[in-house]
Formats: C-alpha cells, sequence, structure tokens
C-alpha cells in the first residue's frame, strides 16, 4: 500500500514536471507570436471593443433611468397621503441608499419632505416643466462638485415629487480625502472620459457632430497612436445627457501588455516545474539517487535557478504592484540585490535554509561522541568550534539588526499583513540556517560527553572574547552565551531534543532572544533617527542663523551715521532697540542681543530676546575694524547652548568710539 503511494505521488509529480513545462513552453510561444497576431486588424478590433464598451455604458446609464421611472411608478400607483408621517414612509419603502440616492416632495415648489442624498430644486421646477416632455422628464443637473440624474413628477398642479440619483462626484480642487466618484464605476470607463451636460446647457455643436450618427472616430496622428472614439449618452428623452471619449492603446501599450502577461505565466510554470523537479530529486528511491556531492549539487542548482527566476519575476508589473515586492516595506543592500523586498528576503532565507538542509541531510556526517579522547584534543576541537559559533552568530545578529533596522513594520504589532508575516518567517529561516550549522560544528568537535566542563570553559572563554570584541548591550550578550550553550547541549546530548523540558526551555530562551534582539534593535533604530533628524534641524538651524546674521551685520552697516551719532551723544537710550528692530533677526523673532558698549567696555544701550546678559559679561574680544563672527559655547539657564556672535568696533579716524556687538542662540530648541 505505501509502494502504490509512493508511485502515485512520484507520477504525480512527474505529470506536475511535463505539464509545467508544457505550459511554460506554450506560454513564451505566446511570447514571441503575439506581436504578430495583435498587428493584424488592431484598429478595427479596437474600434469594436470601443463599440461594446459603448454599449455596455449606455445600457448601465439606462438602468438607472429605469430604475427611477419604477420608482415614480410605485409612489403614484395610488394616491398620495395627506400626512407628511405617511408620505415619508413610502419614501423609506424605497430602500434608497442615502448616499447616492434621493426623493423629495416639494409643494408649491418649496421642499417640504426629502430622504438620501437631494437638492432643492424648487426654483427650476418651472424651467423643468416647460424644457422637459411629459412623457419623460429625465434630466441631469449640476449642483457645486456633484452631478445628479434627477425626474420630476407631478402629483397635482401644486406639488411634485422628485428623484436624485448621484452620477458622478468630481471636486475641483484635488485632496487626498476627496476622491472623483463615478457612478458608471471604473471598469467601464477605464481609458476614457467623460463630461456631463446640465440640462440648461445649450450644445448645438454636438447636436450638429451627432445628428447623422451617434459616434465619431478619430483617426490616429501616426503608425501605432492612439484611437480615440467619440458620443454621446442620450436620456430617454434623446437629450444629451453626457460626452464620452474612449481611447484604445497604442499598438506599443498592448503589446507590451500581452507580453508581460505571457511572460508572468511563462516563469510561473518554470518555476513549478523546478519545484517538481526538486521534489521528485528528494523522493527518489535510493537505489536510483544520485551520488550525494551530484544530487546536491543538481538540488542547489534548481534552487539558484527558482531563486534567480523571481528577479526578471518581480519586475513585471503585475508582480512589482504587490506590496510584498515593494521596497518601501523592508530592504537593505546585499549580495545581487537578494534583499531588495519582503518577498526577496524571505526568497532568498528560504533558499538558505532549504539547501542547508539538504545538504547535511546527504552527508550526515559522523559524531565523535564515542571516544575518550585527552583534555587537549577536546581544546583543539572546541576552540575552533566556539569561535565559528559565536562568529555564526554575530553574521546572524548582523542580519537581524539591518533587516529589523531597514523596515517600517512594526514587529511588536501583529498583523496578517504579507509584508509582516514574510518578514517574521524570514528571521526564523535565518536562524534556523544558523541553528543548522551551528549543531553541525559542535557535532564535529564532540569527543565525549565527559569532557563537557572542558567545553563550557572554552566556550565561556570564547563568550568573554566575543563580547569585548563587538560590545553588544549586556542583555543580548547573556542571551548568546545561553544560547550557544543550549546548541552545545543539543549537539552533545540529541536524545534531548524529544524531552519536553528541553523543548520547553528552548521556546523560553528563543523567546527571550528574539525579544531582547527586537527590543535592542528598534531602540537603536528609534535613537538613530532621532539623532539624524536632530542633527538636520541643528545644522539646517546654524546655517540658517549664520544668513540672517550676515544679513543683519549688512542692515547695521547701513545704519553707520546712526551708530556713530548715538556713540557721541548717547541719545535716544533705547536706540539698541531700534537697531535691531531693523535686522532680520527681529523679523524672524530669533533669540538674540544687540550691545553697544564704549570703548571701556561700559553698556550705552542693549535689548535682548531671552538672551540674559549676566551670563555674557565674562567675555572679552580683541579689537576688529570688520566684522568677526565666531561660535561660541555659552551657559544659558544652566545648560550649554551654542551661540553666534558677531562684534565690530567702531572708530572715528583713529580714535576707538564704541562696539557694537551681536549674540544669536543656534541651539535647536530656538526654532
Amino acid at each position: 500500500m505505501n509502494r502504490e503511494k509512493v508511485r502515485f505521488s512520484d507520477k504525480t509529480a512527474i505529470i506536475g514536471l511535463i505539464a509545467c513545462l508544457i505550459l511554460s513552453l506554450a506560454a513564451l510561444s505566446g511570447f514571441l507570436i503575439s506581436p504578430v497576431f495583435l498587428s493584424k486588424n488592431y484598429y478595427g478590433r479596437s474600434l469594436k471593443e470601443s463599440r461594446q464598451q459603448k454599449e455596455k455604458i449606455r445600457q448601465s446609464f439606462l438602468s438607472l433611468e429605469q430604475l427611477q421611472q419604477k420608482r415614480a411608478s410605485d409612489l403614484l400607483k395610488s394616491p398620495l397621503p395627506l400626512n407628511n408621517r405617511d408620505i415619508y414612509r413610502l419614501f423609506q419603502e424605497l430602500r434608497l441608499q442615502p448616499e447616492l440616492e434621493g426623493t423629495a416632495l416639494y409643494r408649491e415648489g418649496r421642499l417640504e419632505l426629502w430622504e438620501g442624498n437631494v437638492v432643492d430644486v424648487g426654483d427650476i421646477l418651472p424651467r423643468l416643466g416647460h424644457i422637459l416632455p411629459d412623457g419623460d422628464r429625465t434630466a441631469v443637473l449640476h449642483h457645486k462638485a456633484s452631478w445628479y440624474l434627477i425626474r420630476p413628477v407631478p402629483v397635482n398642479e401644486a406639488d411634485h415629487i422628485v428623484l436624485y440619483q448621484l452620477l458622478a462626484f468630481l471636486p475641483q480642487f484635488k485632496a487626498p480625502y476627496l476622491d472623483d466618484f463615478h457612478i458608471l464605476g471604473e471598469r467601464l470607463l477605464r481609458s476614457g472620459r467623460i463630461e456631463y451636460h446640465d440640462f440648461s446647457d445649450s450644445i448645438p455643436g454636438y447636436e450638429r457632430i451627432f445628428r447623422e450618427k451617434d459616434e465619431y472616430v478619430g483617426e490616429p496622428r501616426m503608425q501605432g497612436g492612439v484611437l480615440s472614439y467619440f458620443f454621446p449618452l442620450r436620456t430617454q428623452n434623446g437629450k444629451i445627457a453626457a460626452t464620452l471619449t474612449l481611447d484604445s492603446p497604442p499598438l506599443a501599450t498592448r503589446v507590451a501588455e500581452i507580453k508581460e502577461t505571457f511572460a508572468l505565466f511563462c516563469y510561473l510554470f518554470l518555476i513549478a516545474a523546478l519545484v517538481f523537479c526538486a521534489v521528485l530529486l528528494i523522493r527518489a528511491p535510493s537505489s536510483q539517487k544520485p551520488k550525494p556531492a551530484l544530487r546536491i549539487a543538481v538540488f542547489s542548482a534548481v534552487l539558484l535557478l527558482v531563486r534567480f527566476l523571481f528577479f526578471p519575476l518581480s519586475r513585471i508589473g503585475a508582480v512589482q504592484s504587490l506590496s510584498v515586492f515593494s521596497p518601501t516595506t523592508a530592504s537593505f543592500i546585499s549580495f545581487l540585490n537578494l534583499t531588495k523586498s519582503p518577498a526577496d528576503i524571505f526568497l532568498t532565507a528560504l533558499m538558505l535554509f532549504l539547501f542547508l538542509a539538504a545538504l547535511f541531510r546527504s552527508f550526515p556526517g559522523n559524531s565523535r561522541t564515542t571516544g575518550t579522547g585527552s583534555s587537549l584534543i577536546r581544546a583543539a576541537l572546541m576552540l575552533p568550534a566556539a569561535a565559528a559559533g559565536f562568529f555564526l552568530l554575530s553574521v546572524f545578529q548582523s542580519v537581524f539588526d539591518r533587516l529589523v533596522f531597514n523596515s517600517t513594520v512594526d514587529f511588536f504589532h501583529f498583523t496578517f499583513q504579507p509584508s509582516f508575516l514574510l518578514l517574521h518567517f524570514s528571521l526564523l529561516l535565518f536562524f534556523g540556517s544558523f541553528v543548522l550549522v551551528t549543531l553541525r560544528i559542535f557535532r564535529s568537535a564532540a569527543v565525549s560527553p565527559a569532557g563537557l566542563p572542558i567545553d563550557f570553559s572554552i566556550l565561556a572563554a570564547v563568550w568573554a572574547v566575543y563580547s569585548i570584541l563587538f560590545r553588544y548591550p549586556l542583555s543580548l550578550q547573556v542571551a548568546h552565551g545561553f544560547l550557544l550553550s543550549g546548541l552545545l547541549l543539543s549537539a552533545r546530548f540529541p536524545g534531548w531534543r524529544r524531552r519536553k523540558r528541553f523543548i520547553l526551555a528552548s521556546i523560553l530562551l528563543l523567546s527571550s532572544f528574539f525579544f531582547i534582539s527586537f527590543r535592542m534593535t528598534d531602540t537603536d533604530k528609534t535613537e538613530t533617527l532621532l539623532r539624524h533628524s536632530l542633527q538636520h534641524i541643528i545644522k539646517s538651524q546654524e546655517n540658517w542663523g549664520r544668513f540672517l546674521m550676515e544679513q543683519s551685520l549688512h542692515e547695521i552697516d547701513n545704519k553707520q551715521e546712526a551708530v556713530f551719532a548715538f556713540l557721541e551723544n548717547t541719545d535716544p537710550y533705547n536706540f539698541a532697540r531700534l537697531l535691531w528692530d531693523e535686522t532680520p533677526l527681529a523679523k524672524f523673532n530669533k533669540y538674540s542681543r544687540l550691545e553697544i558698549l564704549t570703548p571701556r567696555g561700559t553698556v550705552l544701550s542693549n535689548f535682548a530676546l531671552n538672551v540674559p546678559e549676566i551670563l555674557l559679561a565674562d567675555y572679552e574680544f580683541p579689537l576688529s575694524r570688520e566684522w568677526m563672527v565666531f561660535d561660541q559655547n555659552i551657559l544659558y539657564l544652566g545648560r550649554d547652548k551654542d551661540f553666534l556672535i558677531s562684534y565690530k568696533d567702531w572708530f572715528a579716524e583713529e580714535q576707538h568710539v564704541g562696539r557694537v556687538i551681536v549674540f544669536l542662540m543656534i541651539d535647536y530648541e530656538s526654532l
């Protein structure tokens, strides 16, 4: 029975392999010959498709009119009640969509009662009665950004019922929370444009164009250009409600779309064929299996082909638009761009894990735990094994950090988003690859379970060196040490892997390791982003401050006559405030200070915006006939702040008459 099942599975895999190869070849043939078939009578077929689309649009519009006509008949099939409450109950029985449909009662031209989405048309009801024929009173009404299909139904000489259907909402100003809406739907209006016409609009030009035929076909300006199909959309009374233009895509665009579709199926079937090939290679009977080295070579080639086939596949538009292939969610630089999206990261991790699993299964290796061995031999084997284990752990930690750091996914908030799931599975597969290699290394270095104390001593020594070299946080270093210790025990005592206590301890250890790693990387990511953003703010603030300072110094130089006059008679006393008001520092309300001093340093006039005088009293600067500008760190309200300081000494001929100093805070908190 088991043999029959195995044979059945093998036959299924063989049939799947052959079928996928045939379908892949068929898709490849379609990719090559489709341009030839598309080029034949392309515009004739495009015109036929446009006419078919026109009929679908007209039928959809006609169904809206017929629905309004039916509702009007339902309302008036019996005399209308006199009580507004009973009339409103009739409105509710119509089961309208309140966002898109509505109905209203008008008494003597005044809006009396309504339900749903309505517009007050009491002022234009008389005009509608004159313009529209008695048999069919359907019309298109434009109100602000909305277009309605309305049907006024007379109840008696003074009262009317008006039915509403929202046709479109077309806001003039675009915003993220305002989207265009068409009741006809995007599918019917694809590659087309529609323009509605109010019932009061005069459109004699369109009437002349469509007098003989309700369509106009534009000729392409060049070979392979766009074919335009122009036609009206009429109400049941024959009035033009809208005009539509359908554009057939150029031949080159249509060919590219068809070829892209064939390429997509070709890649998918080829990948499926390679998967069936790998299954057959794994499930082949022992007598028919090739040698391990050859089997691994073939299996590796299959994995590489599958992985690299996803490169051209991910460039196809239908695949590239998927969120899992978008680099905005998660991506980081790696060899051959193997990690440029969540899907690429997952595929790389999966192929690596499958390769290592197949490699170690084909070459089980021999454990050396049967011998005794001396302490020197155990140390000679364990030292490189421990070093290799910690090195591989550092590699995994580096991949882990880069993946988490370069992603926008919140790893602590579980969701069913594909990118979130793929990234978590990728981390598990990378970790599984690390575990497979480390276990094999520890098993190869095993001499005897009796030498376990020596092994742990060497592991502890290597861990100490590892902690000094990589300088991870203490909690993560401890987690690394316990993780390698657990793998060493698992390699020395394989039977423990089946014990519930060992499994529970392993789960707790792995959970702690991943939690600490996630928390550390997330914290480092947040600190780095804050540091970079603050650094940018500070640098931009400093550049902006230097610019404002430079412009302010020009303004002060332009007032040099007033400065000399003040230095001679010290009037007015608030001259520093008047001078500061003329500078860009005042216009931008920057934290700054302007002082005018005597040659001996006595303050003649000063003005400060949040820069206290007492903190600047001890600073002295050498004489300078030109403006000197430099940075200075100053104690400000108990904290060190960065200031930009400028000063200039003023001379009447050779006599020093005074000094002007300007202080500007350029710390980011002064923004």
